[in-house]
């Protein structure tokens, strides 16, 4: 699986996935290397990664979902 976040937050994106499933959506992912496609969600990413998570040592899938929350609702 690609994942914007990289393979540290693997355990958060699995989550994120299965609660997407319990909502019953369907995620769509574009093909790794696209950013044209979503440039947006792409820049999202970069900046949250820069300014969060890059800064902050994370040592489990509480602290990455904790440090995502705090970057979201800043």
């Amino acid at each position: 699986m690609y994942s914007p976040f990289g393979s540290r937050l693997q355990v958060y994106v699995s989550g994120v996935q299965h609660t997407i499933r319990a909502f019953g959506v369907k995620g769509s992912h574009s093909r790794q290397a696209t950013c044209l496609d979503n440039a947006c969600i792409e820049s999202f990413f970069s900046h949250l990664k820069t300014e969060k998570l890059y800064l902050k040592q994370c040592k489990s899938g509480t602290d990455i979902h904790q440090a995502v929350e705090d970057y979201i609702y800043f």
